[in-house]
């Protein structure tokens, strides 16, 4: 990408408060095009559950040459955009790529005491000051795998900001009570890529011709269909989420937003537009408003026909924006509504 390039990207994002993301540790792929004398395999070795998906691939933490590229590279994106945010991932850090390494092999041999933790805590002691190094005024975000996934570090400072996708209310309660900050991007609410099916091609979970057990969920038949986070997360879904709820008064004020991701194994910039509108509409109202009352009542009936003309003014102003109803139901009010009572939702 060129210098031109770069500057009309910046100008974009900066429009539209997008902040850069850096997709460190955990899927880099690239690595062994700097790296050549660490190749985490071929496509056969994802077999290996050498990443959660294909392509398989992550930094090398113990190989030095690691941070003398990570370096740079962060420190030129850093220069080039002016935010006062940055994400630096170290999400999906999965074990088993590293045994293809034989730094990371020998570290181990050279205190058999060490763990999967103890090198994740090798990464936050290297790769964070480079981070921190560049601006004292931006603040970092990471994954909160680093902290609460199996391999975890055991020190990660808590002015960093923790962006939690697992488990919920659990997770934010977990990271909150810590004293992170923390950017809810919850995936049984707020993923927008779920329930698309998978994307795994040559799986023979697919070829079953009949139920195998009509009194169990299973792949094909009531389950995820290959979709991790099945279901599809709708409008409503999204916007009754109580993501403070049960938090104290201290811990809800570590929230410092919401992010609704679309990942793009299955989308692209064809589909994009109908993937994200109008269901990210409901996440702006969620932060920015709330879905409660006055009274503390859900005000999701009087959210359905704001959202659903919003989508109208999409379409009419270019945007691919997906139907949420049949146009029944735009053209009148609530005689699509599941119960009649307008405070059946709490």
């Amino acid at each position: 990408m060129s210098w031109p390039m770069c500057e009309r990207v910046v100008c974009g994002s900066s429009q539209r408060s997008i902040c850069p993301a850096i997709l460190l540790l955990g899927g880099s792929r690239s690595t062994p095009r700097w790296r050549p004398a660490w190749t985490p395999g071929g496509p056969n070795d994802y077999a290996l559950h050498t990443a959660v998906e294909p392509p398989p691939g992550q930094m090398d933490i113990i190989y030095n040459g690691t941070y003398d590229v990570v370096r740079p590279v962060y420190n030129e994106l850093s220069n080039i955009f002016p935010d006062n945010w940055s994400h630096v991932g170290a999400d999906e850090i999965q074990p088993n790529c590293f045994n293809f390494s034989s730094y990371v092999t020998d570290w181990f041999a050279q205190d058999p005491s060490r763990t999967y933790n103890d090198l994740a805590q090798y990464w936050v002691d290297h790769a964070v000051p480079i981070f921190q190094n560049h601006s004292a005024s931006r603040r970092l975000v990471m994954w909160e795998d680093i902290v609460l996934s199996t391999e975890h570090a055991y020190d990660v400072p808590t002015n960093i900001v923790m962006q939690t996708w697992n488990s919920g209310l659990d997770y934010i309660n977990q990271l909150t009570a810590k004293g992170y900050d923390v950017i809810v991007s919850s995936a049984d609410f707020m993923y927008l890529d779920c329930g698309m099916g998978g994307f795994l091609t040559n799986d023979p979970r697919y070829d079953v011709m009949s139920n195998p057990d009509a009194s169990t969920a299973n792949f094909n038949y009531g389950g995820n269909g290959g979709s991790w986070c099945a279901p599809y997360k709708t409008w409503q879904r999204i916007y009754d989420y109580d993501f403070t709820q049960n938090l104290t008064v201290t811990q809800a004020q570590h929230i410092v937003g919401a992010e609704a991701p679309l990942w793009s194994e299955q989308v692209d910039d064809v589909t994009v537009s109908s993937q994200f509108w109008p269901r990210a509409a409901a996440l702006a109202e969620l932060v920015w408003s709330g879905n409660r009352d006055e009274n503390g009542r859900k005000r999701t009936t009087l959210m359905t026909q704001r959202i659903l003309n919003f989508r109208e003014y999409l379409v009419a102003n270019g945007v691919q924006a997906q139907a949420l109803v049949p146009k029944y139901c735009v053209q009148r009010p609530h005689t699509c509504d599941l119960y009649l009572n307008q405070s059946a939702i709490q």
